[in-house]
């Protein structure tokens, strides 16, 4: 629906109203509802996302509102078919079904910013594929939606194909390309995709070629192939084939200006939601030179060591930008190294007062430490120039090492742009700071119509007030992981890095700043939460009784 500006000045007008009322001893709704307009409500879940056919799961609910907001909310979602929730209960709610449907309806919500509840559901033995996990939760007119997906897969011909959320995928995808190209001249490139044998989704691949590559049209079995205007090849299918495996062929051309190290973004994409992204980096040489540099593409690691990336992945030749890598790295302090390698003639300036070496004509990093730093997760960031680096694709990569033992390596990719690119690229932020700031008005005036539609009930006494002996009082369990006497930067981006979802909470006791997460009703719930968190790494978490949002105890 559009606004105009009358539209705007009388929800401004009422607001004005509403302020000035709350005042009242008439209005039920409290002063500290009103400070603020930015927009509190939304809904994720935590759940398993590689499921064996005919078994259950539980999926956790993380609910964020308004600290005085406390209710109704209705949550609705339909569920794909072979899905059944099998939860009838949930606490404090009222729990309905309609044919694959179902509705969590609550009339008095917790107080607090967030809360959490589990439901479980059940899966028959359908085909192995990737599934929708999505609905929408009501507050009052507010309608927020969420969105997830699940992955069912069988116990036989598992391919361990990292998504982009780092979940299990049912493919995975390589290239082939000769050991030699050279500029003026054709070479073939091979898509190979391996995949679980019964895995027949519809989908699509596209690749993005950098301009210095011709793609040449071809025709091939069961799929369509399209070359774009901006050398995007794009292969789509209505169905794949049977069998663990199937490959894409087609000629490029690589034109005379071409030289050194270009990237291939690959996006796989199929009609139930699954999304993978690949990148291949394709170097060509001159005839002068005596062989191709491979490029090399470690697998990133699993387990207890892990390397996580945080950077753009395209800037504008000669500028500089930010990178942070994550090392995962549990309690162990003993002395560890990390190594990482930059396109050649970067300037690189690492932030901390860490032994660090750096040569700029190899683009090698060296970072030592002669003890690890006790936090489960290390941060190391840096600020990267790209003056005098030839634009075209480069590989990141990073090993990180314990003792002269390795123990986690990754790579990224980055792209070097012309300034042509720039133009594009400042184009795209222009439009997407005006749809910020259009998102924002469009927030802040949804806000306003919630508190108009509560006032207006508050005082036509349609809306009674939350009972204090049934809020206020109410016990929950969270999980400790931290404590500190100053505020810790960063600490959720840490905790979404390592794979950490659930709500943090910050208690400051007059002393310490206690980092907590989740708010469950049962102290067992919490204990199970709890064994997860330290197997990220805290092993130090525990759970703390809770009442309302102030602790009982510290154990």
């Amino acid at each position: 629906m559009m606004m105009n500006s009358s539209d705007n000045n009388i929800r401004l007008f009422l607001l004005a109203v509403l302020i000035a009322m709350v005042a009242s001893p008439s209005v039920t709704l409290k002063s500290q509802e009103t400070k603020g307009l930015i927009f509190p409500y939304g809904v994720t879940c935590d759940m398993p996302h590689n499921i064996q056919a005919d078994s259950r799961f539980t999926v956790i609910f993380n609910i964020r509102k308004e600290v005085g907001y406390v209710g109704p909310m209705t949550i609705i979602q339909e569920l794909p078919t072979g899905f059944q929730m099998i939860s009838d209960t949930i606490p404090y709610a009222t729990v309905s079904f309609d044919n694959k449907k179902f509705k969590i309806f609550w009339k008095h919500l917790p107080l607090g910013e967030t809360f959490s509840f589990e439901a479980d559901f059940a899966v028959e033995n359908i085909s192995q594929a990737v599934y929708p996990f999505s609905g929408s939760a009501l507050f009052f007119h507010l309608n927020i939606p969420y969105s997830g997906f699940v992955k069912i897969s069988s116990n036989t011909n598992r391919i361990n194909a990292p998504t982009q959320e780092g979940h299990l995928a049912p493919l995975a995808i390589y290239f082939e390309v000769p050991g030699r190209i050279t500029p003026d001249h054709e070479f073939t490139f091979v898509t190979v995709v391996n995949k679980e044998s019964d895995y027949v989704a519809p989908g699509k691949i596209s690749q993005k070629w950098p301009g210095v590559f011709i793609p040449k049209p071809t025709h091939l079995k069961n799929a369509r192939f399209s070359i774009g205007d901006d050398n995007t090849v794009e292969i789509s299918w209505d169905e794949l084939e049977n069998g663990n495996y199937f490959s894409i062929a087609y000629q490029v051309f690589t034109k005379k200006t071409a030289s050194g190290v270009y990237a291939v973004l690959t996006d796989y994409s199929d009609a139930q939601g699954l999304k993978l992204t690949e990148s291949k980096g394709i170097h060509i040489v001159n005839d002068q030179e005596p062989k191709p540099i491979p490029v090399p593409v470690p697998e990133p690691t699993t387990g207890l060591y892990q390397i996580r990336f945080e950077h753009p992945t395209e800037v504008i030749g000669g500028e500089s930008f930010n990178i942070s890598v994550f090392i995962q790295k549990g309690k162990n302090t003993q002395p560890g190294d990390l190594r990482l390698t930059f396109p050649s003639g970067c300037r690189v300036d690492v932030s901390g007062d860490w032994q660090t070496t750096y040569n700029p004509g190899s683009g090698r990093l060296e970072i030592v430490w002669e003890h690890l730093p006790s936090a489960p997760v290390v941060e190391v960031s840096a600020t990267v120039n790209t003056s005098g680096v030839v634009k075209a694709g480069y590989m990141i990569e990073a090993a990180f090492s314990i003792n002269g033992r390795q123990k986690a390596i990754n790579t990224s990719h980055l792209l070097i742009s012309d300034s042509k690119k720039l133009a594009e690229l400042h184009t795209t932020e222009q439009k997407t700071a005006a749809d910020d700031n259009k998102a924002k008005t469009d927030r802040m005036f949804s806000k306003i119509d919630s508190l108009l539609y509560r006032w207006a009930d508050s005082v036509s006494g349609n809306q009674k007030p939350a009972s204090a002996d049934t809020t206020d009082e109410q016990i929950n369990y969270r999980v400790q992981i931290l404590a500190s006497n100053k505020v810790l930067p960063n600490v959720r981006r840490l905790l979404v890095s390592m794979g950490i979802r659930l709500p943090m909470n910050v208690y400051y006791d007059g002393e310490y700043y206690k980092y907590t997460l989740g708010t469950f009703i049962s102290r067992a719930k919490a204990s199970e939460y709890m064994r997860f968190v330290k197997g990220r790494g805290f092993a130090d978490a525990f759970v703390v009784e809770y009442t309302g949002d102030k602790p009982i105890s510290d154990r």
